[in-house]
């Protein structure tokens, strides 16, 4: 045990002092840097996973945030894409047992195709 050399009853003042200047001190900080345009922390984003299998997206249609990522995965014997109707993004072959992630950066609704299987379609809509 420490001995202070004061009294106990101004020790115990002086470390109510201490933390009372020290929460001030936090206080005035949180201020400061919220007054210097301090950001807020990024929204929370999510991975969402989209199957292909049985010659199919499941599920095939998805609501997502923007900043989400869709991980598409392969569970078929054979290989896929995720090509959007649009032609403006092609995941280029998907071998069995593969996996192919995006992030989405811009809202909107994005109709997609599998280039191997045109049959297979789905819908992401972005928001």
């Amino acid at each position: 045990m420490i001995r202070s050399p004061l009294p106990a009853h101004i020790a115990r003042r002086a470390v109510g002092l201490a933390t009372l200047l020290c929460a001030a001190l936090l206080g005035v900080a949180a201020i400061v840097a919220t007054a210097a345009g301090a950001s807020a922390p990024p929204p929370l984003v999510a991975s969402r996973t989209i199957d292909m299998r049985g010659f199919k997206f499941r599920p095939d249609s998805l609501r997502l945030a923007v900043g989400d990522t869709v991980i598409w995965s392969n569970a078929d014997d054979e290989p896929h894409s995720v090509t959007l109707d649009t032609a403006t993004f092609d995941s280029g072959d998907i071998a069995p047992g593969s996996r192919f992630r995006w992030v989405f950066r811009q809202k909107g609704r994005l109709r997609y195709h599998c280039e191997v299987h045109p049959r297979m379609k789905g819908v992401l809509d972005i928001r």
